[in-house]
């Protein structure tokens, strides 16, 4: 018999009663949540003061550490770091945090406690909780040779039909970025580990599981769904992906939890440990979280549009660090009839029981500037600010130059970013990244002109389908909203984007570091016990900067987007090929 994962929804009703009574106490000083953000460059955990009366929030305290965290091509989660492990430096964050709340000598307490990780990501572990190996760890960024051929599998197997159906019932169409192929092809390849493989978790739960002695937990619908193994509109495993794993992984996969409530309370004062009873470390650093409220995982993708105020379909949240993505949250209950229909070329991903997230991501966003800031030797700060000017200026001209007959040799020069594959629009298996117009009189600027509007058009074409995508498309264009580091420090590519998509952009004062202020906000409202829906209601905005679309690019960047969908068809052959 198939195992199925169950529900874990509910938490004691003694637990409720003392987060309610804990989060209520108006004695305590500040009323802090801490928010881990671990991304795919980067850890980060930061303070919120929480004013419960009008919901605002305030960080106060942060740490952080630059660390890569998934291995390119592979997608592998590099869990190694020197003597340390990737759990470890999620530890160090969390320390000084709390060590510097401790500083300021201002009384203070944590209500509760919780996580964005970059998704999808999955970790192997064994009956006992311990890591397995880095080989039986999976992320969105795999571009692998054997898991394209997985996936070119399963499509046979399964037919257009039955492929259109997969999509259709979990959000994610059949590609590499995704769980299934990749699990596929380890149960196939790496039987050294498979047979040590009791429960795939996912960081956000290994952290959990770390400090409070806990063998295995459960993973959010959020998370869940970002697998491509959850059927976003019921929230449980959907049939048809779990046909296509061989027993025993199905039988590893976790049970699903939601949200909306803390999975546990406080850390406890004694753990089990290889059989052994002992001192919780963790209990015994960190005090202050004895009575903690501890949740489960949510997808930094979610936590980007919550933290960016994107939280209708009139706002449009575009985020880039090292990916890149653009999304809208949109009502769509569970259990609820429905005849909404996953845009061809989007993802639809479950935020919690009320709402989804439909949009497209790039695995390569920001990382394409810093590949060609490695390629060209802009390492330090006032060459690439150099080549930045030269950049712009060649945009002006080009864009002057387009309304006439003459060209521009910027404007022949075309690049196709995938340079760890395709995920929106074309999800094709065993892309790479290409540049063509390459002459003599080619120089840095050019290059790096060409690399920011490779991105810029691929964000265009999932734009367009998101403003397509609206329940009522004959309302108003949407604003685009924007958060990541690429886009808060870089004006040219803010405009860029603006340009392209004919959208009003803007880089709201409140929300640099979105992601981590969207686990905030989450966490402040379940923490009210407030109806999901008062997390969706818009927040006001207040502009940092604003771009409009200017006309006189208009022309430019619908001859670029022909010049660029032309280069794509006459590659994408070749990645078949490879795919083959």
């Amino acid at each position: 018999d198939i195992r199925h994962p169950t529900f874990i929804n509910d938490i004691s009703d003694h637990h409720e009663s003392r987060m309610m009574s804990a989060s209520n106490q108006q004695d305590m000083g500040r009323d802090i949540v801490l928010a881990l953000d671990i991304g795919s460059s980067s850890v980060r955990c930061s303070a919120f003061n929480l004013s419960l009366n009008d919901g605002s929030i305030e960080k106060i305290q942060s740490s952080s550490r630059t660390v890569s965290c998934v291995k390119p091509n592979s997608g592998k989660i590099q869990w190694h770091h020197g003597n340390d492990t990737l759990l470890g430096i999620v530890d160090q964050c969390v320390d000084e945090t709390i060590q510097n709340l401790r500083q300021d000598k201002v009384k203070f307490k944590i209500s509760a406690v919780g996580f964005s990780s970059f998704v999808m990501n999955l970790v192997a572990v064994d009956g006992n909780g311990n890591f397995v190996d880095e080989e039986a760890t999976m992320s969105y960024a795999c571009n692998t040779v054997d898991v394209a051929k997985e996936c070119k599998r399963m499509k046979d197997e399964l037919g257009e039909d039955g492929a259109a159906e997969l999509y259709q019932e979990t959000g994610a169409p059949i590609h590499s970025s995704y769980a299934i192929g990749q699990l596929r092809a380890i149960y196939k390849s790496s039987e050294e580990y498979v047979s040590r493989i009791h429960k795939w978790q996912t960081i956000a739960c290994l952290c959990l599981q770390r400090w409070t002695g806990r063998s295995h937990l459960p993973i959010s619908f959020s998370e869940a769904s970002w697998t491509g193994l959850l059927n976003f509109k019921t929230c449980r495993y959907a049939e048809t992906a779990l046909s296509l794993l061989p027993l025993d992984c199905r039988n590893a996969l976790p049970e699903l939890g939601d949200v909306s409530r803390p999975y546990t309370i406080g850390l406890p004062e004694y753990v089990d440990s290889d059989g052994k009873r002992k001192k919780n470390p963790a209990f015994e650093k960190w005090p202050e979280l004895s009575q903690t409220a501890f949740f489960l995982g949510i997808g930094d993708g979610a936590c980007a549009n919550v933290g960016s105020k994107a939280v209708s379909e009139f706002r449009i949240a575009v985020t880039v660090g090292t990916s890149a993505a653009c999304r809208i949250c949109l009502p769509l209950p569970v259990g609820v009839e429905s005849n909404f229909q996953v845009p061809q070329g989007l993802f639809c991903y479950r935020i919690n029981q009320n709402h989804v997230l439909v949009g497209g991501a790039l695995t390569d966003g920001g990382s394409v500037v810093e590949w060609t800031k490695q390629l060209l030797n802009l390492s330090d700060k006032e060459s690439f600010l150099a080549c930045m000017k030269e950049v712009e200026k060649l945009s002006e001209q080009d864009y002057k130059d387009s309304s006439s007959s003459s060209k521009s040799s910027s404007s022949n020069l075309c690049m196709i970013p995938f340079l760890s594959g395709e995920r929106a629009t074309g999800f094709r298996g065993g892309a790479t990244g290409s540049m063509i117009g390459l002459t003599r009189e080619t120089t840095a600027a050019h290059f790096f002109k060409a690399s920011l509007e490779g991105v810029t058009l691929r964000l265009r074409a999932v734009l367009k389908l998101l403003v397509d995508a609206r329940h009522d498309q004959k309302q108003s264009l949407p604003t685009v909203v924007v958060s990541g580091k690429a886009l808060e420090v870089n004006q040219l590519w803010r405009q860029m984007i603006s340009d392209s998509s004919g959208l009003e952009l803007v880089l709201d004062s409140d929300t640099f570091e979105g992601t981590s202020r969207g686990v905030a906000r989450i966490l402040c409202h379940a923490l009210k016990a407030e109806n999901e829906s008062q997390l969706f209601v818009e927040e006001p905005i207040h502009p940092k900067t604003i771009n409009q679309p200017r006309a006189s690019a208009s022309k430019y960047f619908n001859q670029a987007v022909l010049r660029h969908d032309e280069f794509l068809s006459a590659v994408s052959p070749i990645y078949t090929r490879n795919d083959s």
